[in-house]
């Protein structure tokens, strides 16, 4: 009873660190887009403007400088605000991973991203810290139950007092030295899984730049390549991103 209770209030952190995050989404939608629109307006303008240019057959040192600023980068919407954006941004905050592809503009979206990291961030730790309190009972129940079967193999070949201590000791060692191998490989198996994932999230990232931007994520390096296509897709973001931290502050500690 007292595991389910912990499960449960597991899955309820996780949940409600879901939900802060897609409902700051759609608060920070709600105040950058008619400034992210503006900006956007302004690009396709200036694209607008080297088109007409581009057509012109007589060339005046002031077009030349306005056809070189045509050949500078193409708009990029994942620096736009979207709903999508916008939650990744606002999930970047709690998670103090950072996202930075998009920045308020806004007075009023600055001072909610004040606010909402506040509140967030708390709870956002501490579901965190709870995910890896959990893997790491279930990583100590396997190291007993190989402590357990060590010792049982040991009482069938040995029955003097002294050696059955520096088996132990030995015993003890050793398991120590799996739990080790056990989490590093977790991790590393989870970085795979997510290399696998990441393409089918976007569709474009292939699987080894999958695990490179996996890699950066969960080392809490760099967050801004996991940018799924559908607004669904953003619950199994979360969750990977959580679970992951969780399980590299344990490989890490």
């Amino acid at each position: 009873m007292k595991h389910f209770r912990c499960v449960s209030v597991h899955c309820w952190l996780l949940l409600y660190v879901i939900t802060y995050a897609l409902g700051g989404g759609l608060i920070f939608y709600e105040l950058e887009y008619e400034a992210s629109k503006s900006h956007w307006n302004e690009q396709i303008d200036k694209k607008n403007l080297c088109i007409i240019l581009r057509k012109l057959k007589n060339y005046s040192d002031e077009t030349v400088k306005h056809l070189e600023h045509c050949w500078k980068a193409d708009i990029d919407k994942t620096k736009e605000w979207n709903y999508i954006t916008s939650t990744l941004y606002g999930f970047g905050i709690i998670t103090t991973l950072g996202y930075n592809h998009v920045a308020p503009s806004t007075v009023a979206g600055r001072l909610f991203s004040i606010i909402y990291g506040v509140l967030g961030i708390p709870v956002t730790m501490i579901a965190i810290a709870v995910s890896g309190r959990h893997l790491n009972t279930l990583i100590a129940s396997w190291r007993r139950k190989l402590e357990t079967f060590q010792v049982r193999n040991w009482d069938c070949e040995v029955n003097l007092e002294n050696d059955k201590e520096r088996e132990k000791e030995k015993n003890e060692e050793t398991s120590s030295g799996y739990v080790t191998i056990i989490i590093i490989g977790s991790f590393l198996t989870y970085v795979l899984f997510g290399g696998l994932l990441l393409p089918l999230l976007n569709g474009k990232i292939d699987f080894i730049n999958g695990l490179y931007y996996n890699f950066l994520c969960l080392a809490a390096i760099d967050f801004g390549q996991l940018i799924p296509e559908r607004i669904a897709l953003l619950p199994i973001t979360f969750v990977y991103v959580c679970v992951g931290l969780a399980l590299a502050t344990i490989a890490i500690g």
